[in-house]
């Protein structure tokens, strides 16, 4: 949204917006973009980074964390995602006792040879296997930082989807203080434009 609205020309490099889960900010091709001096590659491409709500409580059970990033997700920690019947695990989880009133938003998650992470995501609601989901990025970015027990004062966590790649910044000192300065990062790309005439 926030590139449809630099697209628009209603915003320009900076807006604000609310959403179910309160206020955002976003930058539109910032200096900390990947592309020369934050110009677009190609017509209708934009690099976003969105910032999100902070985080404070996380839970965690072995390989497994829950926690709220916008949407409440599930984050369990595998092998491989690769040969994963993403629909199967998904629907076990949501379904199950605890979740399924409510529901809860599934990611499996891989730790990558680079350091980054490979996620697929089961989504509530659509109840299907998604290419990607920003709050769950999201939310394995930060259960990554707990799994490895990495205490760092600032996170840069590359993540892969299958629908494309973000990065996720965020601050955590250790695990007693919540997580702060998150910005979810990618690209944007303008896909459609068309016109109705009204007679």
């Amino acid at each position: 949204i926030a590139a449809f609205a630099g697209h628009l020309g209603i915003a320009e490099n900076r807006c604000r917006f609310l959403a179910i889960d309160g206020e955002h900010e976003a930058l539109i091709n910032p200096d900390s973009s990947p592309y020369p001096s934050g110009n677009k590659m190609e017509p209708g491409l934009s690099w976003i980074d969105l910032k999100m709500s902070d985080v404070a409580d996380i839970e965690r059970n072995d390989n497994v964390f829950i926690l709220n990033t916008g949407s409440p997700h599930y984050v369990r920690f595998v092998d491989s995602v690769e040969n994963v019947d993403m629909v199967q695990e998904g629907r076990a989880i949501r379904y199950s006792e605890r979740f399924k009133k409510e529901g809860i938003n599934v990611n499996l998650v891989a730790v990558q040879p680079n350091g980054g992470l490979a996620i697929r995501t089961y989504e509530r609601g659509v109840e299907n296997e998604t290419l990607a989901c920003g709050t769950g990025v999201t939310a394995a970015a930060l259960a990554f930082s707990r799994y490895m027990k990495k205490e760092h004062l600032s996170y840069n966590v590359p993540v892969h989807a299958l629908g494309g790649d973000l990065i996720v910044r965020f601050k955590a000192a250790d695990d007693t203080v919540p997580f702060t300065d998150i910005w979810l990062c990618g690209p944007a790309q303008s896909v459609f434009k068309g016109e109705i005439l009204l007679v």
